[in-house]
């Protein structure tokens, strides 16, 4: 996983234009919803710890999609259950997403959340989701991580947020290639939000990274 240092300016405005407009609304409104598939009732710090990762590791088919995890997923609008956010957020989450996959040359959007503060989504490796991935994170005052387990030197790597927009590229490797397989998770003490877009294609990764810090 690597962290870039550049945002394209015109990049920079897609993003702030969200993350303005976001912070403004009334999140009273949003259904946050609490998953609690693996173990129940943990902390958002014991959900991305180490004896949570431990637990995970022997069976990781099961955790190709998080199995716990505290926020509202806006991907949800796509889907029957159509009541976790207000509708007027529609126009605005489908203009982000063409805005973001016309720039980065991305297929499609793998994930939208916002993680209120011990917000936190669980580790799980995206094994069934495989590809290029961008992760694009907001952090309203940097007091979040992003966890990444190292498959050889079995480590636990954090990537501390910082205050605004941060970005990390990626491969998340599939089932079939056991040492690619990318164990992550996250949580925060203070409002943030994620996007993320999976590229298909090295190539237009690789061009992809160059424009963003361009």
């Amino acid at each position: 996983m690597q962290t870039l240092s550049k945002i394209h300016p015109t990049l920079q405005k897609i993003l702030d234009d969200f993350s303005d407009w976001f912070f403004q609304q009334d999140l009273s409104q949003l259904k946050i919803q609490r998953r609690d598939d693996f173990k129940k009732n943990l902390s958002y710090i014991e959900c991305t710890n180490r004896e949570y990762l431990e637990s995970a590791l022997p069976t990781p088919e099961r955790f190709g999609f998080p199995r716990d995890c505290y926020g509202i997923d806006m991907i949800i609008h796509h889907s029957k259950e159509r009541d976790f956010f207000p509708t007027y957020f529609d126009p605005v989450l489908r203009k982000l997403d063409d805005d973001l996959m016309t720039f980065l040359g991305a297929r499609n959007n793998a994930l939208k959340m916002y993680y209120p503060p011990e917000g936190f989504i669980g580790w799980h490796n995206n094994g069934n989701a495989h590809g290029y991935n961008i992760v694009i994170t907001y952090s309203k005052t940097g007091d979040g991580s992003f966890y990444a387990y190292d498959l050889k030197t079995k480590e636990i790597i954090e990537y501390k947020d910082k205050p605004g927009w941060n970005i990390k590229v990626g491969y998340f490797g599939k089932f079939s290639e056991p040492d690619t397989v990318f164990w992550h998770s996250a949580r925060t003490d203070c409002d943030r939000l994620t996007l993320s877009y999976i590229i298909y294609d090295k190539n237009i990764w690789d061009n992809m990274i160059e424009d963003i810090q361009s």
